[in-house]
Protein backbone atom coordinates (compact mmCIF):
# COMPACT_ATOMS: atom_id res chain seq x y z
CA UNK A 1 0.00 0.00 0.00
CA UNK A 2 0.90 3.50 -0.78
CA UNK A 3 0.94 6.63 0.47
CA UNK A 4 0.63 9.74 -1.04
CA UNK A 5 2.07 8.40 -3.90
CA UNK A 6 2.37 11.27 -6.26
CA UNK A 7 3.34 11.27 -9.32
CA UNK A 8 6.55 9.96 -11.21
CA UNK A 9 5.81 9.15 -14.64
CA UNK A 10 8.14 6.99 -17.17
CA UNK A 11 11.31 8.57 -17.49
CA UNK A 12 12.14 9.36 -21.06
CA UNK A 13 15.79 9.15 -20.14
CA UNK A 14 17.01 7.39 -23.47
CA UNK A 15 20.12 9.48 -23.98
CA UNK A 16 21.68 8.41 -20.69
CA UNK A 17 20.90 12.11 -19.38
CA UNK A 18 19.70 12.70 -15.54
CA UNK A 19 16.00 10.97 -15.38
CA UNK A 20 13.56 13.74 -14.16
CA UNK A 21 10.25 13.42 -12.47
CA UNK A 22 7.40 13.85 -14.62
CA UNK A 23 4.34 14.93 -13.57
CA UNK A 24 1.39 12.78 -13.49
CA UNK A 25 -0.70 14.11 -16.80
CA UNK A 26 -3.95 12.68 -17.97
CA UNK A 27 -3.78 10.34 -15.56
CA UNK A 28 -6.86 9.75 -12.87
CA UNK A 29 -6.66 10.52 -9.05
CA UNK A 30 -6.10 6.90 -8.46
CA UNK A 31 -3.25 6.42 -10.30
CA UNK A 32 -1.50 9.35 -9.43
CA UNK A 33 -2.02 8.17 -5.81
CA UNK A 34 0.12 4.94 -6.51
CA UNK A 35 3.09 6.25 -7.98
CA UNK A 36 5.81 6.90 -5.88
CA UNK A 37 6.83 4.17 -3.54
CA UNK A 38 10.57 4.10 -2.20
CA UNK A 39 11.48 5.97 -5.67
CA UNK A 40 10.52 3.32 -8.03
CA UNK A 41 7.42 3.89 -9.62
CA UNK A 42 4.22 1.28 -8.89
CA UNK A 43 2.04 1.97 -11.92
CA UNK A 44 5.46 1.21 -14.38
CA UNK A 45 7.95 -1.53 -13.74
CA UNK A 46 11.41 0.40 -13.55
CA UNK A 47 14.32 -1.49 -12.51
CA UNK A 48 16.71 -0.41 -9.26
CA UNK A 49 19.01 1.17 -11.22
CA UNK A 50 16.73 3.98 -12.24
CA UNK A 51 14.88 3.99 -9.05
CA UNK A 52 17.19 5.76 -6.50
CA UNK A 53 17.49 8.66 -9.66
CA UNK A 54 14.18 9.35 -9.64
CA UNK A 55 14.01 9.79 -5.86
CA UNK A 56 17.03 11.73 -5.45
CA UNK A 57 15.27 14.19 -8.74
CA UNK A 58 11.95 14.61 -6.41
CA UNK A 59 14.08 15.01 -3.53
CA UNK A 60 15.73 18.19 -4.51
CA UNK A 61 12.39 19.11 -6.26
CA UNK A 62 11.05 18.94 -2.91
CA UNK A 63 14.08 21.69 -1.52
CA UNK A 64 16.06 19.00 0.13
CA UNK A 65 19.71 19.71 -0.01
CA UNK A 66 20.76 16.67 1.80
CA UNK A 67 19.51 14.51 -0.67
CA UNK A 68 19.34 11.43 1.42
CA UNK A 69 17.22 13.00 4.05
CA UNK A 70 14.89 13.84 1.58
CA UNK A 71 14.92 10.74 0.13
CA UNK A 72 14.21 9.51 3.72
CA UNK A 73 11.24 11.92 4.07
CA UNK A 74 9.89 10.26 0.73
CA UNK A 75 10.15 7.08 1.60
CA UNK A 76 8.39 7.79 4.93
CA UNK A 77 5.27 9.91 3.46
CA UNK A 78 5.35 6.56 0.96
CA UNK A 79 4.90 4.26 3.97
CA UNK A 80 1.98 6.66 5.56
CA UNK A 81 4.02 8.75 8.05
CA UNK A 82 1.77 11.99 7.15
CA UNK A 83 2.43 13.32 10.39
CA UNK A 84 6.28 13.04 10.00
CA UNK A 85 6.22 14.69 7.01
CA UNK A 86 3.69 17.62 7.15
CA UNK A 87 6.92 20.29 6.65
CA UNK A 88 7.02 19.30 2.86
CA UNK A 89 3.34 18.68 1.67
CA UNK A 90 2.26 21.76 0.88
CA UNK A 91 5.32 22.25 -1.25
CA UNK A 92 4.38 18.90 -3.56
CA UNK A 93 1.82 20.24 -5.72
CA UNK A 94 4.51 22.57 -7.00
CA UNK A 95 7.18 20.04 -6.97
CA UNK A 96 5.05 17.33 -9.02
CA UNK A 97 3.36 20.42 -10.95
CA UNK A 98 0.06 18.90 -10.13
CA UNK A 99 -2.94 20.70 -8.84
CA UNK A 100 -3.12 21.01 -5.15
CA UNK A 101 -6.48 19.38 -5.36
CA UNK A 102 -5.43 16.29 -6.67
CA UNK A 103 -3.01 16.15 -4.60
CA UNK A 104 -5.23 16.51 -1.53
CA UNK A 105 -7.42 14.13 -2.96
CA UNK A 106 -4.33 11.39 -3.04
CA UNK A 107 -2.91 12.06 0.26
CA UNK A 108 -6.94 11.73 1.76
CA UNK A 109 -7.18 8.50 -0.29
CA UNK A 110 -4.44 7.39 1.17
CA UNK A 111 -5.22 8.04 4.75
CA UNK A 112 -8.44 6.25 4.57
CA UNK A 113 -6.30 2.91 2.69
CA UNK A 114 -4.12 2.84 5.44
CA UNK A 115 -7.13 3.25 8.13
CA UNK A 116 -9.22 0.49 5.94
CA UNK A 117 -5.72 -1.87 5.85
CA UNK A 118 -5.32 -1.57 9.48
CA UNK A 119 -8.78 -2.31 10.65
CA UNK A 120 -8.61 -5.47 8.33
CA UNK A 121 -5.38 -6.37 9.49
CA UNK A 122 -7.16 -5.83 13.30
CA UNK A 123 -9.81 -7.96 12.70
CA UNK A 124 -7.43 -10.57 11.00
CA UNK A 125 -5.30 -10.92 14.00
CA UNK A 126 -8.71 -11.13 16.61
CA UNK A 127 -10.31 -14.21 14.43
CA UNK A 128 -6.86 -15.98 14.82
CA UNK A 129 -6.99 -15.00 18.55
CA UNK A 130 -10.34 -16.32 19.20
CA UNK A 131 -9.78 -19.28 17.14
CA UNK A 132 -6.67 -20.20 19.25
CA UNK A 133 -7.73 -19.11 22.63
CA UNK A 134 -6.15 -21.15 25.36
CA UNK A 135 -6.70 -20.12 29.26
CA UNK A 136 -3.50 -17.61 29.77
CA UNK A 137 -1.93 -14.93 32.70
CA UNK A 138 -1.05 -11.93 31.83
CA UNK A 139 1.28 -10.05 33.88
CA UNK A 140 0.62 -6.70 34.95
CA UNK A 141 4.34 -4.41 35.45
CA UNK A 142 5.81 -1.45 37.15
CA UNK A 143 5.60 0.19 33.47
CA UNK A 144 3.12 0.27 30.97
CA UNK A 145 5.36 0.90 28.41
CA UNK A 146 8.78 -0.49 27.57
CA UNK A 147 12.01 0.80 28.11
CA UNK A 148 14.37 0.42 25.75
CA UNK A 149 11.38 -0.25 23.32
CA UNK A 150 13.49 -1.89 21.19
CA UNK A 151 13.66 -5.08 23.77
CA UNK A 152 9.90 -5.49 23.60
CA UNK A 153 9.76 -5.26 19.43
CA UNK A 154 12.41 -7.65 19.25
CA UNK A 155 11.28 -10.41 21.31
CA UNK A 156 7.86 -9.36 21.64
CA UNK A 157 5.34 -8.01 24.15
CA UNK A 158 3.48 -10.97 24.36
CA UNK A 159 5.93 -13.39 24.53
CA UNK A 160 7.17 -10.93 27.58
CA UNK A 161 4.09 -10.77 29.58
CA UNK A 162 2.13 -14.06 28.61
CA UNK A 163 2.11 -17.41 30.97
CA UNK A 164 0.31 -20.12 29.00
CA UNK A 165 -1.46 -22.39 31.71
CA UNK A 166 -1.71 -25.98 31.88
CA UNK A 167 -5.96 -25.55 31.05
CA UNK A 168 -5.92 -30.15 32.34
CA UNK A 169 -5.67 -28.76 35.91
CA UNK A 170 -8.58 -26.95 35.68
CA UNK A 171 -9.22 -23.12 36.59
CA UNK A 172 -8.99 -23.55 40.14
CA UNK A 173 -5.14 -24.11 40.00
CA UNK A 174 -4.56 -20.93 37.67
CA UNK A 175 -3.30 -18.39 40.35
CA UNK A 176 -1.02 -20.94 42.09
CA UNK A 177 0.38 -21.37 38.30
CA UNK A 178 0.75 -17.83 37.89
CA UNK A 179 2.28 -17.26 41.29
CA UNK A 180 4.61 -20.03 40.88
CA UNK A 181 5.90 -18.36 37.25
CA UNK A 182 6.04 -14.84 37.96
CA UNK A 183 9.45 -13.59 37.27
CA UNK A 184 11.38 -11.07 39.33
CA UNK A 185 11.31 -8.45 36.81
CA UNK A 186 10.17 -8.44 32.84
CA UNK A 187 12.58 -7.18 30.67
CA UNK A 188 11.25 -3.53 29.82
CA UNK A 189 8.53 -3.69 31.35
CA UNK A 190 10.27 -4.28 35.78
CA UNK A 191 9.15 -5.74 38.18
CA UNK A 192 5.49 -7.68 38.74
CA UNK A 193 2.48 -5.27 40.80
CA UNK A 194 0.18 -8.32 39.74
CA UNK A 195 -1.44 -10.29 36.98
CA UNK A 196 -4.32 -11.30 34.95
CA UNK A 197 -6.11 -14.70 34.05
CA UNK A 198 -7.57 -14.61 31.10
CA UNK A 199 -10.35 -17.73 31.56
CA UNK A 200 -11.94 -17.34 28.03
CA UNK A 201 -12.32 -14.07 25.50
CA UNK A 202 -14.95 -12.62 27.53
CA UNK A 203 -13.94 -13.55 31.28
CA UNK A 204 -11.23 -12.81 33.13
CA UNK A 205 -10.39 -11.73 36.52
CA UNK A 206 -7.59 -8.98 37.77
CA UNK A 207 -5.29 -10.37 41.02
CA UNK A 208 -2.64 -8.29 42.55
CA UNK A 209 1.30 -9.35 43.35
CA UNK A 210 -0.25 -12.43 45.87
CA UNK A 211 -2.82 -13.44 43.59
CA UNK A 212 -5.58 -12.08 45.59
CA UNK A 213 -7.98 -10.96 43.38
CA UNK A 214 -8.87 -7.27 42.78
CA UNK A 215 -11.72 -6.80 39.39
CA UNK A 216 -13.47 -9.27 37.74
CA UNK A 217 -13.53 -8.03 33.91
CA UNK A 218 -15.62 -8.67 31.39
CA UNK A 219 -12.85 -9.66 28.27
CA UNK A 220 -9.76 -11.15 28.29
CA UNK A 221 -7.10 -8.28 28.54
CA UNK A 222 -4.72 -8.61 26.13
CA UNK A 223 -0.91 -6.82 25.98
CA UNK A 224 -0.27 -4.07 22.95
CA UNK A 225 2.43 -4.19 20.96
CA UNK A 226 5.68 -2.63 20.25
CA UNK A 227 6.80 -1.63 16.53
CA UNK A 228 9.62 -0.26 15.43
CA UNK A 229 10.00 1.62 12.17
CA UNK A 230 12.72 1.93 9.15
CA UNK A 231 12.20 5.00 6.97
CA UNK A 232 8.30 4.86 8.02
CA UNK A 233 7.74 1.34 7.90
CA UNK A 234 7.24 -0.76 10.36
CA UNK A 235 9.75 -3.47 11.23
CA UNK A 236 7.79 -6.61 12.11
CA UNK A 237 8.77 -8.54 15.68
CA UNK A 238 9.30 -11.59 13.25
CA UNK A 239 11.14 -9.35 11.06
CA UNK A 240 13.62 -8.58 14.20
CA UNK A 241 14.16 -11.88 15.67
CA UNK A 242 15.49 -12.63 12.26
CA UNK A 243 18.04 -9.99 12.38
CA UNK A 244 18.71 -10.49 16.07
CA UNK A 245 18.69 -14.45 15.20
CA UNK A 246 15.81 -14.49 17.82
Amino acid sequence: MVSAKAGCGRSGNKTGSQPRVSPPRHRTEGGFFNEIRSGHCDSYPISDDRARPLSREFAKRLGYKNVAKGIRRIDALCAGDLEGTKQFLDVLPQSLETPAETVKFALDQTVRELELAAKQEAEARDKIWWENFSPHAIILTERTVPSPIFVAAIIGVEKLLRIDLDATQGPVNFVRQALDRLPAAVPAFGKPIGFVINYSPDQAVKFDRNGQPTAILDKAVRPETAVLRLGGRPITAQALGLISGK
